[in-house]
């Protein structure tokens, strides 16, 4: 899976001082300057690097350059490598491209694209993007317009998203995150789906959306699609019965979904996909509760579990604890490497331990790595609160050093946080 830090908001401030740092930085005479340039490159990309992950400020960033010709590269890289863009950007940013001795378009590896403005992008535009932006390896499309707004073949789904695909071979994820809408339809998401070949990730960043069966479906889909993400999602039936429909099926390695109410039949289209392509799967992440004070709301069915024969990744996210023992028992892989449960804790209802450690003694769980029992309310793992002894309550686990107390023991690749509110759930 694509790995992406926090996208950096282009602005003409952190333009202006890149173009300042391309023309003046030849005549700064300092010795602090003149101690830079003698850096290495490889320090200097190091340094850079360093300031960029644990700042994160463009501004600081770009002002690097202003420094020392020698810094320019590699800030220039980091400003521009994370591209926002709105409709009231767009031409200033294609200004100082035409202007620039630099091909920084070339260096753009990820475009947040704002939609709500329609169309944000001209013939013109189209062409100077898809002819320079050979490096871009993902796109991400936010619509914030009212649902009465939302139109499925917009310009830039219908005549410019398939050029970008046909452009840009690196393209391999898309995300997509109608902010406001209460439908997508289904054409939508098939028009995304046909017009990228070589798209690897599609991401449906919702907060309760319904897929519904309306615009033009295609037909085809990506040879090389191996993931899909699912937000607050209702309707997914819809697609996987889409899925069902094709003649070639996609066996996807990764799924994850945070389930909608009244998910019934998405439920069932999510089995019997399962039992056709379930075998491709290594990451399963679900989250069946949708209220937090309810514990017998909707619950995945073991039987799709069972059928993920090599999965080696499973997270789920609100489980009653009296579901954790039919959980482990339906898994049927013997590839398992991370286990990751969220409970939603219920006095009358204690964690099982002893059986839990038991089961996880089996030849099928030798691979394991990584175990974590959290609280869903806190993130916290039950099984480090204070006087808890972890190697009584699960001895055998204990002593084979699979028990996980910090998420960050376990890589999991579930949606980034900070995209939406409730991507944090997936840690």
């Amino acid at each position: 899976m694509l790995e992406m830090g926090e996208p950096r908001v282009w602005d003409a401030m952190s333009f202006d001082m890149l173009c300042l740092a391309e023309d003046g930085a030849q005549r700064v005479d300092s010795d602090v300057a003149w101690t830079m340039r003698e850096l290495s490159p490889e320090l200097v990309d190091q340094v850079m690097d360093a300031v960029s992950l644990l700042d994160g400020d463009r501004l600081r960033i770009a002002s690097c350059g202003l420094v020392c010709r020698q810094w320019l590269p590699r800030s220039r890289f980091h400003v521009f490598q994370y591209l926002w863009l709105d409709a009231s950007r767009l031409d200033s940013l294609l200004t100082l491209v035409e202007t620039s001795s630099s091909p920084l378009l070339a260096i753009v590896h990820v475009v947040h694209l704002d939609l709500t403005v329609n169309p944000l992008f001209r013939l013109e535009h189209l062409t100077t993007l898809s002819s320079t932006c050979a490096n871009l390896t993902c796109i991400r499309c936010t619509i914030n317009s009212p649902p009465s707004e939302i139109v499925p073949q917009d310009f830039f789904l219908e005549t410019c998203l398939p050029v970008l695909g046909s452009q840009c071979p690196a393209l391999t994820r898309f995300e997509l995150q109608p902010t406001y809408a209460e439908t997508v339809p289904l054409g939508m998401i098939t028009h995304i789906l046909a017009s990228l070949p070589a798209l690897e990730v599609f991401v449906l960043l919702s907060d309760s959306n319904t897929i519904v069966p309306t615009g033009i479906v295609f037909n085809s889909i990506p040879a090389r699609l191996q993931s899909l993400q699912l937000g607050r999602t209702r309707g997914i039936c819809r697609l996987f019965e889409w899925l069902l429909s094709l003649p070639v099926l996609p066996k996807l390695k990764s799924l994850q979904w945070l389930a909608g109410p009244y998910a019934d039949a998405d439920w069932a289209s999510l089995h019997a996909y399962s039992q056709r392509a379930g075998v491709a799967l290594e990451t399963l992440s679900f989250c069946s509760r949708t209220r937090y004070d309810s514990p017998d709301d909707l619950e995945p069915p073991p039987a799709i579990l069972g059928h993920a024969t090599k999965l080696r990744v499973l997270r789920l996210w609100a489980e009653s604890t009296t579901r954790i023992i039919p959980i482990l028992s339906s898994l049927t892989s013997h590839d398992l490497h991370s286990i990751r449960i969220s409970l939603h804790l219920q006095s009358d209802h204690p964690i099982p331990y002893g059986e839990i450690d038991r089961l996880l003694a089996r030849p099928q769980f030798q691979r394991l790595e990584a175990f974590r029992l959290e609280a869903k309310n806190t993130g916290l793992s039950v099984l480090d609160p204070p006087g808890n002894e972890v190697d009584t309550l699960m001895p055998l686990a204990y002593a084979r050093g699979i028990i996980a107390f910090h998420p960050e023991a376990q890589e999991i690749p579930f949606f980034r946080k900070r995209v939406v509110d409730w991507s944090s759930l997936f840690g």
